[in-house]
């Protein structure tokens, strides 16, 4: 978790081991329908979680920025602007692709902060971040471990293996994944709780 010291934006750093996850459908990244698939998770995570908990609804509100993939660079990137019980939240999404999985960013910022202002430093902050040597992307093998879903099932779902694996990805990708919903909610979570500003 990075950020600077008066807390306007963190960073979180996570990694997802698994596997090297091919960009075929680089090209056939249908915005509706990943957004489709986000609301569906969005609702399924609100009414095993949120609500249980107390907690109001969880709304996905739209794209603030559609997903992109820079094919060179192998980085996947969007942003979901989401409410919940009249509070924004907004949360970057950097996916980078490496030989043995993805590495997980996510910026995270609220209150007067908008994405315009945190993403210089965000920017910034990347141009250090780099797999090490024999861990990149181009330097696939045969024999490596393949991921079981592709470029819309890291947006649509987090990446969930278990949902590919037990066929939830269609053709479509609209599966009721929740580890994507539980992320941007837990973060919103996060972020207040260190902060004390909402998310």
């Amino acid at each position: 978790l990075i950020g600077p010291d008066d807390g306007r934006w963190l960073v979180l750093f996570e990694f997802d081991d698994g596997g090297y996850v091919k960009d075929d459908d680089k090209d056939d990244l249908k915005a509706d329908e990943l957004l489709d698939s986000i609301r569906e998770g969005t609702k399924a995570f609100n009414e095993e979680q949120r609500v249980p908990a107390g907690l109001p609804p969880m709304n996905i509100v739209g794209w603030e920025q559609q997903p992109t993939y820079n094919e060179a660079a192998h980085v996947l990137e969007w942003c979901v602007r989401a409410e919940s019980g009249g509070e924004p939240s907004l949360n970057f999404k950097t996916r980078v692709l490496g030989r043995r999985g993805v590495a997980q960013v996510t910026l995270m910022f609220g209150g007067d902060v908008t994405l315009q202002q945190a993403l210089p430093e965000f920017r910034e902050l990347m141009k250090g971040f780099a797999f090490k040597d024999g861990e990149r992307y181009a330097e696939f093998r045969e024999g490596d471990k393949l991921a079981e879903y592709g470029l819309a099932a890291l947006i649509a779902g987090g990446g969930v293996a278990l949902a590919a694996k037990s066929g939830l990805l269609g053709k479509l990708i609209k599966p009721l994944i929740v580890a994507g919903a539980a992320l941007l909610a837990g973060i919103g979570s996060l972020f207040k709780k260190i902060t004390g500003k909402k998310s």
